[in-house]
């Protein structure tokens, strides 16, 4: 049994052969380092987003309410109805709400836009949050008329009092009313994410009187001797009561999906604060993907450094059947060929742990390059248990796949015929059939990433020139939603108008455009009804110019149109050139198909051209991959929809446009909720977020290519190792180096191909979905040329790859191939 471990000797041994080849030594350790790496820094990734409990006492035990079905996306309650459910909560404790949004805090005439919460005082006992000076929320803060007080976090205890202790009992100005500081929370409390400052919850939150359109979220912690799964069935069977006693509104009109499953929710649950953050089953699939994509690569790198170290193995063939002719124990034997294989993943594991490491700091310091503070507290990624773990999971596999099996095999073949004619027995052979199965299994997995490499790769670009294309220095933007259980079509017809006059009139604003946009539709023309083009449709009320679309030629739309429901439309030029080139487009008619099939096509009469601008999508932040100038504007709709967008267009004065839109809006409707966009930080953000998101495809998908090559590379220079003695029989009977070449990058393309067709059969449904999902505006000429071109390089790479050894075999004379051992 002591022969079965490594001694001394056999460790000089390996570390011998592993000098013989530094090069290889070192390609196999960073191969294997770089995919133990990506595949570490995934699962810590999808780790710490999902799975990890959260970092404080009774953790496991903290969960979000949430009114949906098991298996779907958490949502939030209606606040009259979560106050009525609450009351017979049994399985949980600590119960709380939250409600969160935007709030304006001016000291010094300095006025600040602040993410803040308005809670109960029980959430801060939940998280286990102490005040690091004064105290936090209490209930006689929540009693009708109590003095309105705060508690503020740490960085902004910070930049508005220097972090002095003067803080406590100061007296601002929050959205207009006087606010006293009665706490400041310790450094990083965020629980349950980031914000600022934490306001008492209002009385039309904790006990509303109306069963309105209100959403809070609710947290808890699960009482001792209960559980997730006694929790939710409570919980369901109590939403489900009231449901019944408060049934919706059939004839209520909702501005979102959302809106539509939590007023008519009949079903609850409690989801951990990590799931309830990844949107049910679909966060679940985006998890799916991201570890299928990591697994891919792991297996890719193993495959390949596998079939580096197997032609090594086939290299020492003869040496080890000498070693098993003069008696050596195969158990020993075995050690000793794994030697390297074991040396090899070792020093991998720990080039992929500084691999993993150096990847979480960046994705780190990106976070914080792009202002996400507001991420989870639990999203705090570092190296840890979950990694040492992961690198023993992965380290194990990775012994398995490339040293224990390939090892095990090798010294288990037929050595008798390897002893009399060299590489030819059956070892050899069945050698050779390993080589080529896994030739194609490699070129399936970098057929599959080469294409999802290109698909990301084509739509961050995409992102890249939308974004880039549009101008934001000058643009603030906003959702704004008309409740349609207190505003008809007349009210909400009659706020859009008083609200874009409002907003044009004031000092700091310039423009101000309330749009609906509808997406991508068919257009034609009334002439040519079959040649139709997709252009973004967008339903608009105030001026173009706010988004600098200058009118080039007829008319804008104007107050008239609105009022009466003109059917016409205004074009970009882009547009108008292919509807009607060489022609003046104006009074042209314009079909508009719409989203339904099934409803007849508008027809509107073009009544002006403006400039092409690519505003599609941007300023509702509801991205549009295509980089189209087409676009179409129609008059405002009748005033069914409860949401839309606004955009304006400020002289410069940021702050005080945003406060403008504010004042304008609580002037007309104190009870709207508004979150105004800065383009021009969201612009210069996505930026980021795209050339980060293009150098990790660029760099996982070209290690990822090069991996593939380089074992493709070993597995055909084994495989012609292999027919050396038949390559130089050929040669001496005649065969010509022409006729050598061609059977045996026949036999390569063979496997080419059939590993390319495997890798399309699982990638092309793949492809198809996303398309159907994203739209056909991400696949354009580029894109196609683009696949086609990496397609061409893979092919060619791994022809020169099969090329090159056969080249080095042809060299020599064929008496030398022959007697090749």
């Amino acid at each position: 049994m002591k022969n079965f471990f490594v001694s001394k000797t056999d460790f000089k041994y390996t570390l011998r052969l592993l000098g013989k080849k530094p090069g290889f030594t070192l390609l196999s350790i960073l191969v294997l380092g770089g995919g133990l790496g990506i595949s570490i820094f995934t699962f810590t990734f999808c780790y710490y987003m999902s799975y990890r409990p959260l970092p404080q006492e009774g953790g496991e035990d903290i969960v979000r309410l949430c009114a949906s079905e098991v298996g779907s996306a958490c949502t939030g309650f209606k606040a009259f109805e979560f106050a009525n459910l609450r009351r017979d909560i049994q399985s949980l404790e600590h119960v709380s709400i939250l409600d969160g949004g935007v709030i304006y805090l001016e000291t010094d005439d300095l006025v600040r836009r602040l993410d803040a919460v308005s809670v109960e005082p029980g959430l801060f006992t939940l998280s286990g949050g102490v005040a690091l000076l004064g105290r936090t929320l209490q209930p006689i803060d929540m009693e009708p008329g109590a003095e309105r007080v705060a508690v503020i976090g740490y960085e902004l205890w910070l930049s508005l009092f220097d972090g002095g202790v003067d803080a406590i009992d100061r007296v601002v100005s929050i959205d207009n009313e006087p606010t006293k500081i009665v706490g400041v929370m310790p450094e990083g409390y965020k629980f349950p994410h980031f914000a600022n400052i934490w306001l008492p919850a209002p009385t039309t939150l904790l006990d509303p009187v109306t069963n309105k359109l209100e959403v809070v979220s609710a947290y808890a912690r699960i009482k001792p001797g209960e559980s997730k799964g006694s929790a939710t069935a409570e919980l369901d069977a109590l939403m489900e009561r009231i449901r019944t006693q408060y049934p919706p509104d059939a004839d209520l009109e909702y501005s979102s999906v959302t809106e539509q499953r939590i007023d008519q929710a009949d079903s609850a649950q409690v989801m951990s604060l990590p799931m309830s953050m990844m949107g049910g089953i679909e966060g679940l699939i985006f998890l799916a993907v991201l570890n299928l994509l990591a697994t891919l690569v792991f297996l890719l790198v193993c495959i390949n450094v596998g079939t580096l170290l197997l032609a090594r193995v086939n290299e020492r063939m003869r040496d080890i059947s000498v070693r098993v002719a003069l008696g050596a124990p195969r158990k020993r034997l075995l050690m000793q060929v794994m030697g390297e294989s074991v040396v090899i993943s070792v020093l991998g594991g720990i080039v992929g742990v500084f691999v993993a490491g150096i990847g979480m700091e960046v994705f780190r310091l990106f976070m914080n390059s792009v202002e996400l503070g507001a991420m989870p507290f639990w999203w705090d990624y570092q190296l840890g248990g979950s990694t040492l773990i992961a690198l023993l999971i992965f380290l194990s596999i990775t012994l398995l796949l490339v040293s224990a099996i390939p090892s095990w095999r090798a010294i288990n073949g037929d050595f008798n015929s390897v002893m009399r004619d060299g590489t030819r027995g059956s070892l050899g052979l069945r050698t050779g059939r390993i080589s080529r199965s896994l030739v194609v299994i490699a070129i399936a997995l970098i057929t599959f990433l080469l294409y999802t490499g290109v698909l990301v790769g084509g739509s961050l670009l995409r992102i890249n020139q939308v974004v880039s294309n549009v101008d934001g220095k000058s643009m603030l933007s906003f959702n704004l939603d008309l409740p349609g259980n207190e505003y008809d079509s007349d009210a909400r017809k009659q706020f859009y108008r008083a609200m874009q006059t409002e907003l044009s009139n004031a000092v700091s604003i310039e423009d101000a455009l309330v749009y609906l946009q509808r997406g991508q539709e068919s257009v034609s023309s009334l002439d040519d009804e079959v040649t139709s083009y997709q252009a973004t449709v967008t339903e608009t009320y105030g001026s173009l110019s706010t988004f600098d679309a200058a009118l080039l030629e007829g008319r804008a739309l104007n107050e008239f149109d609105l009022v009466n429901g003109s059917a016409v439309a205004v074009i970009s030029q882009s547009l108008a050139e292919k509807l009607w080139p060489g022609q003046n487009p104006l009074q042209q008619q314009l079909l508009v198909q719409g989203h339904d099939p099934d409803q007849l096509p508008s027809i509107r009469s073009v009544v002006g051209v403006v400039s092409n601008e690519p505003i599609s999508g941007l300023f509702s932040r509801q991205f549009s991959l295509s980089p189209s100038t087409d676009a179409v504007y129609l008059p405002f709709p009748d005033g069914d929809e409860a949401s839309t967008w606004v955009l304006a267009k400020h002289n410069g004065q940021k702050q005080a446009a945003s406060s403008a839109i504010h004042r304008v809006i609580k002037q007309l409707d104190s009870e709207i909720e508004l979150f105004v966009i800065d383009w021009e930080d969201q612009q210069s953000g996505m930026f980021l977020l795209v050339d980060y998101g293009l150098g990790v495809t660029l760099s996982i998908g070209l290690f990822s290519f090069l991996v593939a090559i380089a074992g493709i590379y070993g597995l055909t220079k084994n495989f012609m190792d292999l027919h050396r003695y038949e390559i130089g029989t050929m040669r001496a009977l005649g065969a010509t180096d022409k006729r050598v070449r061609f059977t045996y990058l026949r036999k390569g393309s063979r496997q080419l191909v059939t590993g390319f067709l495997i890798g399309n059969g699982i990638a092309l449904p793949i492809l198809y979905l996303v398309l159907t999902v994203t739209g056909d505006g991400l696949v354009d000429a580029d894109l196609l040329i683009s696949l086609a071109v990496a397609v061409i390089g893979l092919f060619a790479t791994v022809l020169l790859a099969i090329y090159q050894p056969l080249q080095q075999i042809l060299k020599l004379e064929p008496s030398a191939a022959i007697r090749y051992q």
